[in-house]
């Protein structure tokens, strides 16, 4: 039987034929762009906080550390690498004009490289400065000039020539040296070593407090996140992750409301169409049929519509992101489009179902009553 044609015949008579469209195009547009912004925020920010190694550094304290101990350390599931840094509050003096603090760290822990390169695997005495520095009148001074150069530094009373392999393009105090200076330094004058404590990196941000627990409860040191800068955006991230899961819940829950007040609203509104489909033959089955094609037909041109908001309202929240909170979300159509079939599948599939467990009130209108009150 071809239930097409009287399943449009008054399909665009219906009275609440346009607020259908409408509800769903808004809410459907809305509840796409909110989850498909989360889901771009939640990936920037996964992979922010995974590439800021800040959050997988930590500060290990205790009254002295052996070279067994460090071996231990390194030797410890998730830590990837354990070291000896250098004592707080070590200055250095640059080409005897310019004062900083002494550095030393894993060599992927410093960030803003602007000129020029990390250390690398060669046995030259190497150090990374900042871009520029405030001499004794306060004035700016451009010290990248020593890029690629060998220049003299001075820690206590050691003098070392060291080349400058790059430049940190930020305000940062510090003159990071590479690993052969700082032996050298050391075997020239053990103070310069930190001796109570020890920098470790972990291998995930995710096992830091796993680490720092384990540490704290099995050795008995103290234990700490050297940087906490980097805690913002772990909050922000799993606030986001939070709202993706959130908003998934409410897109369930907003969808299935929706086809059922429409499955509602339709039966409602043209019971003395399904009497008479009764009346001339037609079946339960078929009369479902043909109400699931112009529910079908609604969702497909909300969809729609709802595709155009999706974008509109996408936009208002990258500007509300990006002013506020210094956020720039980076389209993603594949994301966007995949975000867009799962909820129209989503919608389908909840309309099915609300057209099954609204069967019931197809049976039980009386033909004969409608008929005799038209």
């Amino acid at each position: 039987m071809n239930l097409l044609k009287p399943s449009f015949n008054t399909f665009f008579k219906s009275k609440h034929l346009i607020i259908n469209i409408v509800s769903i195009s808004l809410i459907f547009g809305v509840i796409i762009s909110i989850f498909y912004s989360m889901v771009l925020l939640n990936d920037l920010l996964e992979d922010r906080i995974k590439n800021n190694i800040i959050n997988r550094v930590i500060h290990i304290s205790s009254d002295y550390f052996l070279e067994s101990d460090i071996e231990k350390l390194n030797n410890l599931e998730n830590i990837e690498a354990a070291y000896r840094t250098v004592q707080i509050g070590r200055n250095v003096i640059l080409d005897k004009n310019y004062t900083f603090t002494l550095g030393y760290c894993m060599p992927e822990e410093i960030k803003d490289i602007s000129k020029g390169n990390l250390f690398d695997n060669t046995s030259n005495y190497q150090i990374i400065i900042p871009n520029y520095v405030y001499d004794s009148t306060g004035e700016k001074v451009d010290i990248s000039k020593y890029l690629e150069k060998e220049v003299e530094i001075a820690v206590n009373d050691i003098n070392v020539l060291a080349k400058v392999v790059g430049i940190q393009d930020n305000n940062s105090t510090f003159i990071y040296i590479n690993e052969n200076l700082k032996n050298y330094l050391v075997s020239v004058d053990d103070k310069i070593e930190a001796k109570g404590y020890i920098c470790a990196i972990v291998d995930d941000y995710r096992n830091v407090d796993i680490v720092i627990d384990k540490l704290k409860a099995e050795f008995e040191y103290g234990a700490n996140l050297s940087d906490t800068r980097g805690q913002s955006d772990i909050k922000l991230y799993n606030m986001a992750s939070f709202l993706v899961i959130l908003v998934l819940i409410l897109a369930v829950g907003f969808n299935y409301i929706s086809a059922s007040m429409i499955v509602s609203r339709i039966i409602s509104d043209e019971a003395m169409d399904i009497a008479i489909f009764k009346a001339i033959g037609y079946r339960v089955k078929d009369i479902c049929k043909i109400i699931t094609y112009r529910i079908f037909a609604i969702i497909g041109i909300s969809s729609i519509f709802s595709l155009f908001i999706a974008l509109i309202v996408n936009k208002v929240i990258s500007f509300v992101l990006k002013y506020k909170l210094d956020i720039i979300l980076k389209d993603n159509y594949c994301i966007f489009l995949g975000s867009f079939l799962v909820f129209v599948f989503l919608i389908f599939a909840l309309s099915l179902l609300c057209i099954k467990i609204n069967k019931r009130k197809i049976k039980k209108i009386n033909t004969i009553e409608l008929l005799k009150e038209d």
